[in-house]
């Protein structure tokens, strides 16, 4: 009986930590939205809110993030573009959002606080085709 009790703590103390915060991210997957600055871009992130936050699904989540002089951008199959081509894809302008994935220059914890959704910087944006 000792065992059986040991063995039931045990589990739910591995399910209560599985469906705990998973932590800082290094990318994520989302959609482009719109250029706000001249280096600024609004960027659905909610699948990375939903990482650490698997009990808010129907909320959608924006994120700013922050091109630098070091950042690429470039389309699925390697065409090199720029802020000002990104610009061209707002999806106000095209009524078409476009899958985007990020590579962020550090790990961030990315969450429902809007400040964890501001000013992330990114070493790598890649726009779907």
């Amino acid at each position: 009986m000792q065992i059986i009790r040991y063995l039931f703590v045990v589990l739910t103390l591995c399910l209560i930590t599985g469906c705990t915060n998973a932590g800082p991210i290094k990318s994520f997957e989302g959609y482009f939205h719109t250029v706000e600055a001249s280096n600024t871009l609004r960027i659905d992130c909610s699948s990375a809110v939903q990482e650490n936050d698997p009990y808010d699904t129907d909320i959608g989540y924006m994120c700013k993030v922050e091109v630098t002089e070091n950042t690429i951008i470039e389309t699925e199959d390697g065409k090199k573009l720029n802020v000002n081509d990104l610009a061209e894809l707002d999806v106000e302008k095209t009524n078409t959002p476009k899958g985007v994935k990020v590579d962020l220059a550090e790990e961030q914890d990315i969450n429902t606080s809007s400040s964890s959704r501001e000013g992330l910087k990114a070493s790598k944006i890649v726009i779907s085709n």
